[in-house]
This record gives structure tokens, sequence and C-alpha cells, in this order.
């Protein structure tokens, strides 16, 4: 049956996918339709509809069908996707795994998950290869950590570094100075993983800023700092005032405005306030003495608490 759905977080390797199914199919022949908009009429046409240039006609299917709230249109699509034509294929990008897959049961459905642990290592080392160098295992733990959920941006990371190293192989400090994480990304990796209240990926966060050097006591300062502009956020936000008007108030603007606005939208004040006493505390132990790094582990648990 040339039904395929593909689900799962892992983009890169999902694109990579359709692209061999695309193969030898002109752009003429390939329908692209958003699952939040088309209507069912659309995508039987785009279903009945017969190659124009190439052997086949593709058709890729963005998201769950937002009009199969309903037995009766339930019923069509599966009628519909058991009787496609020979010479089309549907391809299905179900990123959320929200598609009833009893709809379609004859599809081929595979499962895209973000490679993690020694299944990350093998993935790095092998696109290394690809781009025909090599890379010290201490550079590889820094890719580990770098953006393990999007591995087309590291995948582009890797053709940099591997252009740049010109034969010779990729180390640490390469990674370090080369790579687009700056610290200040890596500050709202780990801001998003605490209000998220994944632990796993806050400590990845955490080990990453100080692979790259950063101090335990700037680490604390630089989450103070972002907790203090979400406080403000939110009670911006709450009073109603337009994103616009918050650039001279914050003194933030462009892609760390929009940052801050997205990461304290499902905060409440209580929530933020709450955790930047944490801060607080742990900022104090830190200056009395306390472990520096055994601090930050210990606030990381704590805000995994609040979470």
């Amino acid at each position: 049956m040339p039904l395929f759905i593909f689900q799962g977080k892992d983009r890169f390797s999902m694109q990579q996918e359709v692209r061999s199914l695309r193969e030898g199919v002109l752009e003429a022949d390939i329908i692209f339709l958003d699952g939040k908009k088309v209507s069912l009429g659309e995508f039987e046409a785009a279903f009945l509809s017969l190659p124009f240039l190439s052997p086949r006609r593709v058709i890729i299917l963005e998201g769950t069908l937002n009009v199969l709230n309903s037995p009766s249109t339930r019923k069509k699509f599966s009628h519909l996707a058991q009787n496609l034509p020979p010479t089309t294929f549907v391809i299905i990008l179900d990123e959320e795994s929200r598609f009833p897959l009893n709809l379609c049961p004859q599809a081929h459905v595979k499962r895209f998950t973000p490679p993690r642990g020694e299944k990350l290592r093998r993935w790095i080392l092998s696109q290394v290869e690809k781009e025909g160098g090599n890379i010290s295992s201490d550079a590889v733990d820094i890719l580990c950590e770098f953006t393990p959920d999007d591995l087309g941006m590291l995948s582009s990371e890797i053709a940099k570094l591997s252009l740049y190293a010109h034969g010779r192989r990729i180390d640490k400090e390469d990674v370090i100075k080369l790579t687009s994480l700056s610290l200040k990304e890596s500050i709202f990796s780990l801001v998003d993983s605490i209000l998220e209240g994944h632990l796993g990926k806050a400590l990845g966060a955490l080990h990453y800023l100080l692979l790259s050097g950063a101090t335990p006591p700037y680490i604390l300062s630089m989450l103070c700092r972002q907790f203090r502009l979400l406080i403000q956020a939110k009670e911006l936000m709450d009073q109603g005032l337009p994103p616009a008007n918050m650039c001279d108030i914050l003194g933030v603007q462009g892609y760390a405005l929009s940052k801050i606005l997205s990461q304290a939208e499902n905060q409440s004040c209580l929530e933020l306030t709450s955790a930047y006493g944490k801060l607080a505390e742990a900022d104090l132990r830190i200056k009395t003495g306390g472990p520096p790094r055994l601090t930050l582990d210990i606030l990381l648990a704590e805000l995994m608490m609040r979470a």
C-alpha cells in the first residue's frame, strides 16, 4: 500500500526518508498539504489525481487532518486511504504521533526517535565520516550535549567543523570555538529544561556550559538574570502590554525577547518567583563557601520539584 505514516520527533531523519521516496519525482507531481487547513474534498482531489510528468505522484501531508473530527469524515478518509491509485504515494508526517492509525491498518508506519547515548555518539561519528573527517572523543562528548533533538542543526555544525578542520582531527577546542550554541543560547536551553521539569536535559545543558568554560558563579548569575527577566515579562504580559512596548522595559529585543516571552507564557508569577528564590539561596551558598558544582546540581533537583 503506497501510504506511509512517519511519527516521532526526529524530523531530520524523517525528512531524509521523505527525500528517498521523492526521488525521481518532479516538483510538478509533488503536493504539499497542511493538515490544519486542508478540507477533506481537497484531500480527496489530491488522492485521486494522476501524475503529470513522473511515474508517480507524491502527496505530503503535514500533521493530522483537522477534519477527521467525526465518524463520517473518518470513514471517508479510511475508504480513500485503502483505495489509493497505485501511482499515488501519500506520506503523512505526524511528529506528535496523534494520527489515528486504525484508519489505515495497511499503512507503512515508521517511528523516528532522536538517538540518545551511545546511539547518538555513533550517529555523530557516522556523520563526521560522511564529511571525510575524524573527531576526538572529547569533541563528541560536547556535540552530544549540543542539541540532541535537532539532528539537522547538529549535521550542519558537523559539516562546518569538518570544513574548518580541513583534514585534521576535530577536537574539543574546535567545537567550543565554532558551534553556534553560544553560552547565551545554552542558558536559554537550560532555562527551557528547568521550566519543562526535564532533569536530564537540564543536566546536559549544565554539563555543556561547564565544558565550554563557564564557571558555576557565572552560570548562576545568568540564570538569576534570566528569571528576573521572566518575572518582569510575565507581569507585563498579565498587564496586557504589547511585546513591542516591552523592549525598553526589559532591555532586550528580537530573538532574545521572543524567547523570554515564549518561556514566560505558560508559567505563573508565583512559580517564577519561587524559582528565583531558590536561585538566590544557591547564590548565597556559593558565596559563603559552598561547593559550586554540587550546589548547582542540588539547585536543579530543587527546581525540578517546583516544576
